[in-house]
């Protein structure tokens, strides 16, 4: 079982070391509840009576990034049989048939089917469907698996963990009061990501704790609930699973948190290697051409990316590095050695190339260089890609 499925064996809380968001060490106790239920999602039997007991419930708060989570307690890998009543109540059928419609308008027609994550026996997927959508579900409790299939529905009896949905073609997904549950939200969040496509939208959906805040719900902290989120920390968590989250909102009269999300777009669609590097290629080529044919070359610019720039490049036969800062005549670039002049100090009739790397000032320095030097040879520029100037 993986870490952000519920814990298998009955065991006290431990305190709460480090944030399950942003990682810090740097949590405070910062609330408890003296008599919490050990399990508020089962009754009891008469028979269980002389064994039930209250706990102490400690909840605290992340001081780094400000999520508030309360530690692992008597949570047990059981959810055969857990209550599920929200369809007995209409303004939150009503809410979640609107809820549907809006999540299917955004998502547009797709041919693959949308998962709904912890589908109970299905009355989320009965909404979805009625929506145009082709639902399927995923659920770890046999029971609620047995109903949902009982209506026709296509369910996947396991938890959300790598590998499961491996081969699950889907177009989008629901995640409704799940992720407050989870040990690892940012691991569940991850794999469903990795399962949507590019294209796809998610809905996450979670108690908003800006509403236990402005009403002092003390009775909405229990042992069940190990996350609470704000619109910040939901966004947060969502981001870090590599969601990009479109819009986040305080839903069903402000008691539930909405996060629209998609999979987030790499800023570098190549592979980095390839995506920096690539440019290098041809000046490489150009210069050993040059340098073979008897030609001098001269870098220009000793700043501090144009350092980096010349010692990655890594260009034998150029004579030296030429910068207009008086300060730097005479010293040596890291790495390639390369003697550093003031123009004053440079025989540009001896010149035959000049190459300007990560050059800033790339217009300032050319003028200088074709109008108060007069130097009319190649100017070669070699940033994203190798350019004659």
């Amino acid at each position: 079982m993986q870490k952000w499925a519920l814990m298998a064996e009955n065991r006290s809380a431990q305190p709460v070391e480090a944030c399950r968001l942003c990682g810090q060490k740097s949590v405070e106790e910062w609330f408890e509840v003296q008599r919490s239920p050990r399990k508020i999602s089962r009754l009891l039997t008469e028979a269980m009576l002389t064994t039930d007991t209250p706990v102490r419930l400690a909840v605290y708060r992340c001081q780094s990034c400000d999520f508030v989570q309360a530690p692992v307690f008597d949570q047990r890998n059981d959810y055969d049989d857990y209550l599920l009543s929200w369809m007995q109540i209409k303004t939150l059928r009503d809410y979640r048939t609107e809820l549907a419609r809006a999540f299917s308008q955004r998502l547009g027609n797709v041919e693959s089917p949308v998962l709904d994550v912890g589908c109970g026996s299905g009355e989320f997927l009965a909404i979805l469907a009625e929506c145009g959508q082709r639902p399927i579900g995923i659920e770890p409790s046999a029971g609620l698996v047995e109903r949902a299939r009982e209506s026709d529905f296509e369910v996947i009896h396991d938890y959300v963990r790598p590998g499961v949905l491996s081969g699950v073609d889907i177009g989008g997904f629901t995640c409704l009061q799940v992720v407050e549950h989870l040990v690892d939200p940012i691991g569940f969040l991850t794999t469903l990501r990795k399962a949507l496509p590019q294209d796809g939208l998610g809905l996450v959906e979670v108690p908003a704790l800006e509403k236990i805040i402005e009403e002092r719900r003390f009775y909405d902290f229990f042992g069940d609930h190990l996350n609470y989120f704000t619109a910040r920390t939901l966004r947060l968590c969502c981001e870090l699973a590599g969601l990009e989250v479109i819009a986040v909102e305080r839903t069903f009269h402000g008691q539930f948190l909405s996060a629209s999300v998609r999979p987030a777009v790499s800023l570098c669609p190549l592979p980095a290697g390839v995506h920096f590097l690539e440019g290098m290629s041809a000046l490489r080529i150009w210069a050993a051409d040059q340098t073979a044919s008897g030609k001098q070359l001269v870098f220009w610019g000793a700043g501090y990316k144009s350092i980096a720039a010349i010692a990655e490049l890594d260009l034998a036969g150029i004579a030296c590095v030429i910068d207009s800062d008086p300060a730097k005549e005479g010293l040596f670039t890291p790495v390639s050695h390369l003697p550093i002049r003031h123009p004053d100090s440079v025989d540009f009739g001896a010149i035959d190339a000049i190459v300007l790397v990560a050059a800033a000032y790339r217009g300032e320095i050319l003028r200088q260089i074709r109008e108060s030097i007069r130097f009319a040879g190649p100017v070669v520029a070699c940033a994203d890609r190798m350019e004659w100037l």
